[in-house]
């Protein structure tokens, strides 16, 4: 292999189609050159070709509108294909199995003459799994298998005699997009709070002075809300320098007012305490992330010299 000529874009140079796609790949930080993998590619906004049920459940799912980029996966240095798509498309699931349950793919399948077939276009699919004993959204046995070329949107279980699909079998399964620098991110977000607050000894909702956000995340009411479901690591930490007498300091994430993850360790009869909790969560789109923290009880009731740390992003869908 030798440098491409001509660079794109140059006065009256000729340019394929490749070296075209290969220029906005880069903007995205995607290795090159070589074969590039499926996750290389991905949606641009958490709304972006989400897969739901009909408000009447059928054997249909909708498919939003929205912008994706698929990769040429089947041959060397084929960049990125942008695929847009205007408008909601149902996508006709195939008839259940009377005996055993099956997991379909919903995918976005770029299809190109230049490398295989005689069609050049680009489609949002559902790809039939096999019916197999067992299969859930959990172990996606026989699920189907994903294209060349695509990007995947959501797994959907169709039970045994099913005939709809409804959303608890819908599976959300994009990836987003990210420009290689802190302006485009994976839903995350972070807070911190450093004032003195009166704790005592019951489990009491941090008071945030801000919150950092992207990807979608909002902060409302002390909580973290998530744009998109999927697995997001939570993280949470807490410290004081007040004196008392010791006992046992704690930190505790909830979602949705349920407790997930906790941590606690003994206090300090030298006057420092401290404890902090992390863990993968799965969430589902608008589930709500809030840290709680306690204290063993001091004279004053206050704690100073504190600080708090917590923090969410999504890390798998």
């Amino acid at each position: 292999m030798a440098a491409q000529t001509p660079p794109y874009a140059q006065q009256n140079g000729s340019h394929t189609a490749a070296l075209f796609r290969q220029a906005f790949t880069s903007l995205f930080g995607a290795t090159q050159p070589g074969t590039l993998a499926s996750t290389a590619g991905g949606v641009v906004n958490t709304t972006d070709l989400a897969v739901t049920a009909q408000a009447s459940p059928n054997m249909t799912v909708n498919v939003a509108g929205g912008s994706s980029w698929i990769p040429q996966t089947q041959a060397a240095n084929g960049g990125l294909y942008f695929g847009l798509n205007d408008a909601t498309v149902v996508v006709a699931i195939a008839a259940s199995s009377g005996t055993n349950p099956r997991v379909d793919l919903i995918c976005a399948t770029v299809n190109d003459a230049a490398y295989s077939g005689s069609t050049n276009n680009w489609t949002i699919q559902a790809i039939t799994g096999t019916p197999t004993a067992g299969a859930t959204l959990i172990n996606k046995n026989g699920a189907g298998a994903l294209p060349v070329a695509s990007i995947p949107l959501a797994y959907v279980l169709v039970p045994a005699s099913s005939t709809s699909v409804t959303t608890g079998n819908i599976q959300d399964a994009r990836t987003f997009m990210a420009m290689p620098n802190a302006s485009r991110s994976n839903p995350a977000g972070i807070t911190t709070a450093a004032n003195a607050q009166t704790i005592g000894t019951a489990i009491t909702l941090v008071t945030w002075t801000g919150a950092t956000v992207k990807g979608g995340v909002t902060f409302t009411s002390n909580a973290f809300v998530v744009p998109v479901a999927g697995l997001y690591q939570v993280n949470g930490a807490v410290s004081s320098s007040s004196s008392g007498t010791g006992g046992n300091t704690g930190v505790a994430i909830y979602q949705n007012g349920t407790l997930q993850v906790n941590g606690q360790s003994a206090g300090s009869t030298s006057g420092f305490y401290g404890s902090n909790c992390s863990g993968i969560i799965q969430c589902a789109a608008g589930d709500a992330l809030a840290m709680y923290v306690s204290f063993p009880a001091a004279s004053s009731g206050v704690y100073t010299g504190q600080q708090t740390k917590f923090s969410i992003a999504l890390v798998s869908q």
